[in-house]
């Protein structure tokens, strides 16, 4: 999807893409479906002339951040959190 990003006073305005989910069948993984997928949304995006393509990964998903670091993504920020005391 496109977004615009945050009119935020720290964040410079622009035209982004982001990947909401990407899954690839456990018996299709490690063949380069998960890579042409992300190829393909990556042209999307360029096409759709977005200046970045952004997605969110859980930490604890090693295999899902080994991945997405392959494909050139970094990390920029981390969302913390804490569950509400009864």
């Amino acid at each position: 999807m496109l977004r615009d990003a945050s009119k935020a006073p720290i964040v410079r305005p622009a035209r982004v893409a982001e990947i909401d989910s990407l899954a690839v069948d456990e018996t299709a993984r490690r063949r380069g479906v998960g890579r042409c997928l992300v190829q393909a949304a990556l042209s999307w995006a360029r096409d759709a002339s977005a200046e970045r393509t952004e997605l969110g990964v859980y930490e604890f998903n090693e295999q899902a951040r080994l991945f997405w670091e392959s494909m050139g993504f970094t990390t920029v920020f981390s969302r913390m959190t804490r569950n509400a005391y009864p």
